[in-house]
């Protein structure tokens, strides 16, 4: 019997393509909330990373940020 669900070459090669980033692997910066689901820390444990300094963050009026690169740097063990 043959496949019931139809996909066109051209999705088909997307979902093959694993390199390809992810909409919010293009993020510049990530909200603590973001944050906290990326890298399912808590968010005392965010908090504290930033006050140690292991973790940069920006702030933009009363909304604080964490540039992607930082926490990518986080989470691969690339941060010193």
């Amino acid at each position: 019997m043959a496949n019931d669900t139809f996909e066109s070459p051209a999705t088909a090669s997307e979902s093959r393509n694993s390199a390809a980033p992810s909409p919010i692997d293009r993020r510049d910066a990530y909200s603590i909330e973001e944050a906290q689901a990326r890298s399912t820390l808590s968010r005392a444990m965010i908090f504290e990373l930033m006050r140690l300094g292991k973790l940069q963050r920006v702030k933009v009026g009363r909304r604080t940020l964490i540039p992607a690169e930082s926490l990518r740097a986080l989470l691969t063990g690339a941060a010193a």
